[in-house]
């Protein structure tokens, strides 16, 4: 069972905003960071050292309530990803390489991203890595390219970096219609070079030069 960091962050702020609020959690999370040098970025890092913050605080009993509500709640989103996401790494290259055919735009990398945040939604550059095969290295130079393109956004979400697709219909909206224009102007001088060839007046073949003559 894998969950990306970001996401078992994501659920254990949940469950405990579930039970406590959000100001009561974000003062835990203080708590917990100043009495046990522990930061809400680490606490899944040391889950033994969470676990025993979480028993100082609250005591064996609601400490288990808690790690079983963030258990719980990894095995739902890992049984979600399994039904929602809808592509592996190798249809991600596919369609990454059929959307490169049709345009002349983007990079391996840029195509591969993009598809990647259709497909899995707002991600962060871990989970992106994990789902395209880019380097992590690489994420943000190549988010970057496709902000610039208008293709993605951007927005800073409690320490981390999340990247979201644009509507794929606006993006490829203007390319798309310049295809088509590309494609009627094609089939119109072809049809013209047709009319024209239609009329063309071989010459004949000539057997020697006495025909030639009498021309």
């Amino acid at each position: 069972m894998t969950v990306d960091e970001s996401d078992l962050i994501g659920i254990a702020d949940n469950i405990l905003q579930s039970i406590f609020g959000e100001i009561a959690t974000r003062l835990l999370y203080d708590y917990i960071e100043r009495e046990f040098h522990l930061s809400r970025l680490q606490i899944l890092q040391e889950p033994s050292k969470f676990i025993e913050a979480l028993v100082a605080t609250f005591g064996e009993t609601g400490a288990k309530m808690i790690e079983k509500g963030i258990l719980k709640a990894v095995e739902a989103k890992v049984s979600y990803d399994k039904e929602e996401n809808p592509l592996t790494l190798t249809q991600v290259e596919e369609y990454a390489w059929r959307l490169r055919r049709c345009i002349d735009f983007l990079s391996e990398y840029e195509a591969k991203l993009f598809i990647a945040l259709i497909a899995y939604g707002e991600s962060s550059a871990r989970k992106l890595a994990k789902n395209t095969g880019i380097p992590r290295t690489k994420i943000y130079h190549t988010a970057e390219n496709l902000q610039t393109k208008d293709m993605a956004s951007s927005r800073r979400f409690r320490g981390m970096t999340l990247f979201k697709p644009k509507n794929p219909i606006k993006v490829f909206r203007g390319h798309i219609n310049l295809m088509r224009k590309k494609l009627m102007d094609l089939e119109m001088i072809v049809k013209k070079l047709h009319e024209l060839y239609q009329n063309l007046s071989l010459p004949e073949e000539l057997d020697s030069l006495e025909e030639l003559k009498q021309r």
